[in-house]
């Protein structure tokens, strides 16, 4: 009931999960989007420039768009790090779930370096895209899992949301569903989209 200790409790803990995943999607969708516009074929040379399986000569890459390129790279690490404290803090069991993972995320990142060849570069964050994805599926998961049947759920975009019924439409339901031979109980069931 609206107001008790345990709706209280309850509204509390999913209000911080449907706050944690709103921003996994967030900080991922963005990411994921960086990592798109850095893998990008048309930035290919400035890409290729900054990875030469070597370490560039005091920091400098040659190439007219290399130095775009390092920013972007360089902007994702530094996006992926505060990203991380941010989503951590959140709190509730998606929290806990990035807590566990984010780690794992900015290692990956981490790992990148211009000693890389291109193609390994690319694969690496290939593989960095590929967790992310992963990341949001899961904190999407954990939480229509956790919350799907209760009257706090909300849909994430995408998601499925269950229909969930007015004590008015579930007494009609009820009623319908008591008196299957009645006529009307086929339109309740209609306008409540039921079968």
């Amino acid at each position: 009931m609206p107001g008790s200790k345990l709706y209280v409790a309850q509204s509390n803990a999913h209000g911080k999960d449907r706050s944690s995943l709103v921003a996994v999607e967030t900080k991922t969708d963005s990411a994921i989007a960086k990592i798109d516009e850095i893998l990008d074929p048309k930035n290919q040379d400035g890409f290729d420039a900054n990875f030469s399986g070597m370490v560039p000569y005091g920091g400098y890459v040659t190439g007219r768009f290399a130095p775009d390129s390092r920013r972007k790279i360089e902007s994702l690490k530094a996006d992926m790090k505060s990203a991380g404290l941010e989503l951590i803090r959140q709190g509730g069991s998606i929290g806990q779930i990035t807590e566990r993972e984010w780690p794992i995320l900015e290692a990956m990142i981490a790992g990148i370096s211009p000693e890389m060849t291109p193609e390994a570069a690319r694969a690496e964050f290939k593989k960095v895209r590929a967790y992310m994805q992963k990341l949001k599926d899961n904190a999407k998961d954990a939480y229509e899992t956790e919350w799907g049947d209760t009257q706090y759920f909300k849909p994430a975009p995408g998601g499925k949301a269950p229909k969930l019924l007015s004590p008015k439409d579930k007494q009609a339901l009820d009623w319908a569903n008591a008196n299957p031979k009645d006529p009307r109980s086929a339109k309740i069931k209609q306008r409540l989209g039921v079968k």
